[in-house]
């Protein structure tokens, strides 16, 4: 028994509630060797669904999935309409122009265009971006 202290320690902290992950921070063993030392030192329940329900570690993967999954989502999206809305050919950007004024603290967009297969493009960007603008930022702020 090379490990007798490890083990000691081991099967005090598990008597205190901790995890086989804190254990194994703390212990610096394997977490099958935890396994092999503590397979008679099960946790309760209700400590089971404390430590998965509460974990900082859990709750900000989670927040981090979702974020990964939103931004995903807005590219895919992005992409997919950018393909329906780009690129314009040598002739429809010859003919058309976009500005942007700004009057009364709100922006004014004046579009001119040759044809209405252009105009149609054009005003099909201009919503996809005033939704994601609108769906993204609330009175409040930016939504997370």
């Amino acid at each position: 028994m090379t490990k007798f202290k490890e083990k000691t320690e081991a099967l005090r902290l598990r008597g205190l509630g901790y995890s086989y992950s804190q254990i194994k921070k703390a212990v610096k063993v394997s977490k099958s060797t935890l396994s092999v030392w503590l397979e008679k030192y099960p946790l309760s329940d209700a400590r089971i669904r404390e430590l998965r329900d509460w974990s900082a570690e859990r709750i900000e993967h989670y927040i981090a999935t979702r974020k990964r999954n939103r931004e995903n989502f807005l590219k895919k999206i992005y992409g997919l309409e950018r393909t329906k809305i780009l690129p314009f050919s040598e002739k429809e950007s010859a003919f058309s122009m976009l500005t942007y004024k700004r009057g009364f603290g709100h922006g004014t967009c004046n579009v001119i265009l040759c044809d209405s297969a252009t105009a149609k493009r054009v005003f099909m960007g201009l919503q996809v971006i005033r939704d994601f603008f609108s769906a993204t930022y609330s009175s409040k702020g930016p939504v997370a």
